[in-house]
């Protein structure tokens, strides 16, 4: 399934008393998240859904308090190497193409 459009960015005002909150962008892997509260970067909580299209959910402990921002960062480059005759699958070539489109993604959020 293709990668929505939803934004890479999304922030909450967290109550002090929610611990679940919502990502709705697809993740590749839990260590291309950038968590802050207040400007700080956390790490306070467990990531669900990486891979899934529409996002899943962090999970903190304690509940946040402040301004939850949470930002998908993606390293530029390619690490992808396909070789002459080599086989080319669908799932490969589908994840490379996602990836771009999440470092596209990416780039106009911080350009904008």
């Amino acid at each position: 399934m293709p990668v929505s459009t939803a934004s890479p960015v999304i922030s909450y005002a967290a109550n002090g008393v929610a611990t679940v909150y919502a990502y709705p962008f697809k993740l590749l892997d839990a260590s291309h998240l950038v968590v802050t509260l207040d400007g700080v970067p956390v790490t306070n909580y467990t990531v669900s859904g990486i891979g899934n299209s529409g996002g899943g959910d962090l999970t903190f402990t304690p509940a946040p308090s402040g301004e939850l921002v949470i930002r998908r960062v993606l390293p530029l480059g390619r690490d992808e190497d396909y070789q002459p005759s080599g086989a080319l699958r669908e799932e490969t070539l589908d994840g490379d193409l996602d990836k771009r489109v999440m470092q596209i993604q990416q780039t106009a959020e911080e350009v904008g």
